[in-house]
């Protein structure tokens, strides 16, 4: 993997994929993708590292007594896995 800068989309790495996911099963099919790719990059040494950055977003409606407001709540979770 490289990592790259673009004046436009700022410091990056290159080949990582970005998905939204609305459900459990493309969370795990997703999951499940980035392992398999991981493990086939790097069987000459069995050493691999991972990365899974997420941005979860949940919203809701609350209604008011004269109207309505929608709520937003946004985590960011940042998991790394370094092997030596």
């Amino acid at each position: 993997m490289q990592i790259r800068e673009d004046p436009k989309q700022g410091t990056y790495i290159e080949g990582l994929i970005e998905s939204i996911i609305k459900n459990k099963k493309k969370f795990l099919t997703t999951i499940k993708r980035g392992a398999k790719s991981r493990y086939l990059k790097d069987k000459a040494n069995k050493k691999s590292h991972a990365i899974l950055q997420m941005f979860i977003e949940q919203r809701w409606v609350e209604k008011l007594p004269d109207s309505m407001k929608v709520n937003v709540l946004i985590s960011y979770r940042l998991i790394i896995q370094i092997v030596f």
